[in-house]
């Protein structure tokens, strides 16, 4: 019997910016309900531009030790069921999964919407779609 790997969030990010601040407070208790057992690790980068490499790398070595990590910006949410997905896909062929196919970028007044909980119909709300 193989132990469960060790699965940890790494989020790129920098503070001070009040608007993405808001958002990613909202963000962050998403998914920590979501997934409760991944610890969470912010890196950040403060210094000229913004590097997201450098913070990511900053987060994993907080993170210490660990086989797969969801890595996330900090105004992303997903179908749970896609992570989870592709969290066992990830274990099972040690390789990178995106779970997703399509990203869909909210505009203010639906992410407004959403994080006071309204997010039945978010579709309505898209200010852009990626393909890539």
């Amino acid at each position: 019997m193989t132990a469960e790997p060790r699965v940890v969030i790494l989020v790129p990010r920098r503070d001070g910016f009040a608007w993405r601040d808001k958002v990613w407070r909202w963000v962050k208790a998403w998914w920590e309900k979501e997934f409760p057992d991944y610890p969470m690790f912010e890196g950040h980068h403060n210094v000229g531009l913004f590097n997201r490499a450098a913070a990511l790398n900053a987060a994993s070595a907080m993170a210490g030790e660990w086989e797969i990590a969801l890595i996330i910006d900090s105004d992303v949410i997903t179908d749970p069921a896609h992570v989870r997905e592709a969290i066992q896909i990830a274990a099972d062929q040690d390789r990178i999964v995106v779970p997703f196919k399509v990203r869909h970028n909210l505009n203010q007044r639906g992410t407004e919407r959403i994080m006071a909980g309204e997010g039945a119909h978010w579709e309505r709300w898209i200010a852009r779609n990626f393909y890539d």
